[in-house]
């Protein structure tokens, strides 16, 4: 009756802080990827584009 903020209002603050809480989790749990040293970037230059035209 005299509150600020309907009740809808402060269940989707809630269900959003709770999803961000809970993906912020998951991001502390990654191992870094390893990356390669050195890449031939003319070896992957060319037609590689041509393979999405087909079925």
């Amino acid at each position: 009756m005299g509150s600020g903020r309907p009740e809808s209002e402060v269940r989707r603050a809630v269900a959003l802080l709770a999803a961000l809480l809970a993906l912020q989790g998951c991001a502390m749990f990654h191992k870094p990827l390893p990356v390669h040293p050195k890449v031939d970037l003319e070896r992957y230059l060319g037609r590689w584009y041509e393979i999405a035209r087909y079925p």
